[in-house]
C-alpha cells in the first residue's frame, strides 16, 4: 500500500513532460526533460516534504509510522555525459542523502568525485 500511494504522490507531482518510474526495490527515478539542476531541485523538495507530511497506511488501513524519502539530483549533460554516468551519480547523491540522516535531498556535483 505504501508504495502504491508514493506512486501516486510522484504522478501527481509530475509535469506532462516527466517521466516517473519504479527503478527496482524500494527506488524510484523521475526524469526530467529540459529541466534545469535548480528546478530538479526544487520539484525533489516539494515531493521530500508532501512525503513527510503524508499518512500511509497499510493494506487494512492502519496508520504506520512516519515515511521519509532520501534523493538524489544529477542533471544532463552538467553532471553527466551519458546515461550511465547520470545514473551513478544520481545513486551517489542518493546515497549521501541517506548517510546525511535520511529525509534529505542532495544534489551532485561534480567535485563530488574528486572527494571521497
Amino acid at each position: 500500500m505504501c508504495f502504491k500511494t508514493l506512486a501516486g504522490i510522484i504522478t501527481a507531482q509530475c509535469r506532462v513532460s516527466d517521466i516517473p518510474a519504479r527503478f527496482g526495490g524500494d527506488e524510484f527515478a523521475i526524469l526530467f526533460p529540459k529541466t534545469d539542476s535548480m528546478t530538479v531541485r526544487e520539484i525533489a523538495e516539494r515531493l521530500r516534504k508532501i512525503v513527510n507530511d503524508t499518512q500511509f497506511r497499510t493494506e487494512s488501513g492502519v496508520p504506520i509510522s512516519k515515511l521519509t524519502i532520501s534523493i538524489g539530483t544529477a542533471t544532463f549533460p552538467l553532471d553527466a555525459n551519458d546515461w550511465n554516468t547520470l545514473i551513478s551519480h544520481t545513486d551517489k547523491a542518493m546515497n549521501r542523502a541517506k548517510s546525511a540522516g535520511k529525509n534529505k535531498v542532495i544534489s551532485f556535483f561534480k567535485h563530488d568525485e574528486t572527494v571521497s
